[in-house]
């Protein structure tokens, strides 16, 4: 045991750890620096031309070592396949350590202790036959010397630590690490030998474009290098790990999207694939956030245009403003509302149930500004005064589209709209007051709505002025939908002969159609003159004599409402419709309205009877009531339409001697669903008053 300068204590070997030992190698004391002399040594030894010849030689030069190495009875194991490995662990002048022993059974095992290689002796082979010894035994072939680490000697020498002769198979170890390159130089050329390892030439005009002429580069510079270089890698780290979770992003909104493009996306989620694939992620985010932000309110759509850039390019988006509704939303400045509005090429402004405060004062802001946006196309008005729908006649005249549903006043001035200098752009035209007075409309002419398409003239007091003397529905022969109030009050014979001129009808509506208004002329005129229509809507009309003859002629009826009048011969009115809407095969919808009144008349009705016939049997199971419960019911006169026979002769004498039979709703449903296979029937049950209120929607 000796004691070395480093403080380390180390074993002092006879054989291995000599002062002489770098000798046999090719070192001395003075050639320790030069490394070419040691790959040449290396593959001397490495050759196949070991012979007693060479074995004399290291002998004279080494007359003081030990030759058991080169005893014959350590080459007995690479008879059997064995092989044998040095490793130089270390550069020869920094330490004397220089590498490990292994063997490598037939097998391919590899062993590095005299105990591991114990366990594997087979033959006559014993463990005397294997030497641990840091030296090259001469075993040619059967022995693999390599350095486990090569060294940049360059630095040091002109000359390159490894010569290749193109015919002996390359050392195996750790790769080489690349020179590194002067920060901002161009990285260099492509080998154009790519058996041989180039050798760096001692002439200078022979340098790598990526090595420096000067060799003796400043050690500031080498660690600016380093600092340059590590910065870069952490960088690049960052950027590595962002790109994975960008890159999952992606692919799992792409999956919903484009299912198809998973399957390529997925395949990899290195950063490379990741800007391989780049515009089309971006894409796929874009048309993402595109479909999400349509159901945004406009005041969250502007929140989320402060976020980024990238947001802010979504949101203002020209799909996103096409039509803009303002439900729930207030607005604070109408000037810089309508400027955002023409910038982003808004067509269709929805207002109702917007916000507002000071209303009188917010609706002539509205009046002044509205007007800047030309290419506005439709408008749908909140509550409030006829002022603003004749501003709107003036100040745009784009416009095609003009809901008032809601409108405040009893009056309306239509004189603004004659002063379109005969533009016919008004496609759609829809006034209906909320007051308790009816709306009078005034100065209405037919020019400026020849062109109309939709017209809904619910609650206009004087319409049979308008109508009865001009004839000017016959002339709008554009309209698709027609919505007529007060009908009472118009000529049912005209009516029914202009509504017979519009050919392309689908949709009418009629309201209050009762009292000397005969809904059956109409009818007639629907089945002859108008095969588009498929929607018809009848509210609080009078259910007349005839009405099975005439609603069965309208077999192109695709959609039915009924709400009739109950005044009077209720029982009748059931009857009729019962009997009339199973003649109707091509109906796919029938919404039958029962108002509450016709229902509380109906259970005041069978209270009444039960309190005179105490201890009378039940009705019928058939009506479906029962004595605890006798709510829902219609009265029908009898036979109830398709209702069986064999249900009549089960009857009681006392029932069948009354004419009308009182019938639950869910019977009256169960019966009009059996005669019509292909219909979806509904019966539904509201208060008068909220009659006008409904419609159907258009599918």
């Amino acid at each position: 045991m000796e004691s070395e300068g480093n403080g380390k204590v180390g074993i002092k070997r006879s054989l291995s750890c000599s002062e002489e030992e770098d000798g046999f190698l090719g070192f001395d004391i003075a050639e320790q620096n030069d490394s070419q002399h040691m790959i040449q040594n290396i593959k001397k030894i490495c050759t196949d031309e070991s012979s007693d010849a060479e074995s004399s030689i290291l002998k004279k030069h080494l007359p003081n070592r030990s030759t058991d190495i080169l005893d014959p009875a350590y080459k007995l194991p690479f008879r059997y396949g064995w092989k044998r490995e040095l490793v130089l662990r270390a550069e020869p002048s920094m330490s004397k350590e220089k590498g490990e022993v292994y063997y490598i059974t037939p097998s391919g095992k590899k062993l590095r202790t005299r105990h591991e290689i114990q366990t594997h002796l087979h033959d006559d082979l014993t463990i005397n036959n294997f030497t641990l010894v840091k030296e090259a035994i001469g075993a040619g072939p059967d022995e693999i010397i390599r350095p486990a680490k090569y060294y940049n000697y360059a630095r040091r020498s002109n000359v390159d630590p490894v010569i290749s002769d193109g015919n002996q198979q390359p050392l195996l170890g750790k790769r080489i690490p690349k020179p590194k390159m002067r920060f901002g130089s161009s990285p260099p050329p492509p080998s154009t030998n790519n058996n041989n390892i180039s050798s760096i030439s001692t002439n200078n005009s022979s340098l790598s474009p990526y090595q420096s002429t000067n060799k003796n580069l400043s050690r500031d510079n080498s660690q600016d290098a380093t600092k340059v270089g590590s910065f870069k890698i952490k960088q690049t780290s960052s950027i590595k790990s962002k790109s994975k979770s960008v890159q999952k992003t992606a692919d799992s909104t792409a999956k919903q999207a484009n299912p198809s493009f998973a399957q390529d996306a997925t395949t990899s989620i290195s950063p490379f694939n990741f800007s391989s694939n780049f515009l089309r992620n971006v894409s796929t985010g874009f048309d993402v956030l595109l479909h999400t932000f349509q159901y945004l309110k406009v005041q969250e759509l502007q929140r989320a245009s402060r976020v980024c850039r990238m947001w802010n390019l979504v949101g203002n988006s020209s799909i996103l403003w096409k039509t803009v509704r303002m439900k729930n939303s207030h607005v604070n400045d109408w000037d810089g509302f309508v400027k955002t509005l023409k910038r982003n090429g808004t067509i269709h402004l929805d207002l109702r149930k917007v916000l507002m405060g000071n209303q009188d004062e917010s609706w002539r802001e509205f009046s002044d500004k509205i007007g800047e946006i030309n290419e506005l196309q439709g408008i749908d008005l909140c509550r409030c005064t006829s002022n603003v729908v004749e501003n709107l006649f003036k100040s745009n005249s784009k416009l095609k589209i003009i809901n008032a549903v809601s409108l405040k006043d009893d009056k309306i001035n239509l004189e603004s709209l004659k002063l379109r200098e005969g533009d016919t752009m008004l496609e759609e035209l829809r006034l209906r007051t909320v007051n308790s007075n009816n709306l009078t409309v005034q100065n209405f002419d037919i020019l400026p709505l020849i062109n109309v398409r939709h017209l809904s003239l619910t609650t206009i007091e004087n319409l049979s002025s308008i109508f009865n003397e001009n004839n000017l529905l016959r002339n709008m022969i554009a309209l698709e939908s027609l919505e007529l109030g007060f009908c009472e009050q118009l000529n049912d014979q005209q009516i029914a002969e202009d509504l017979s001129f519009l050919k392309v009808l689908k949709r009418l509506r009629l309201e209050k159609g009762s009292n000397n208004f005969s809904i059956n002329k109409i009818l007639v005129s629907v089945a002859k003159s108008l095969p588009n229509l498929c929607q018809l809507e009848l509210i609080n009309c009078d259910v007349k004599n005839s009405f099975v003859e005439s609603i069965s002629q309208c077999q192109q009826l695709k959609r039915l409402l009924l709400i009739p009048t109950y005044v009077s011969q209720s029982a009748a009115t059931n009857y009729m419709i019962m009997q009339g809407v199973m003649e109707l095969q091509n109906l796919l919808s029938l919404h039958w309205v029962v108002t509450n009144e016709l229902l509380r008349v109906t259970e005041l009705y069978l209270d009444q009877s039960d309190s005179r016939e105490k201890g009378k049997k039940s009705p019928d199971k058939h009506s479906g009531l029962s004595p605890t419960k006798v709510r829902d019911c219609i009265p029908v006169l009898k036979p109830v339409p398709g209702k069986l026979e064999e249900d009549e002769d089960i009857e009681n004498t006392a029932n069948k001697q009354q004419q009308v039979e009182i019938v639950a709703l869910k019977i009256v449903e169960s019966i009009l669903s059996k005669k019509l296979d292909n219909t979806k029937v509904k019966l539904l049950k509201i208060p008068h008053s909220n009659t006008w209120k409904q419609v159907l929607i258009e599918t």
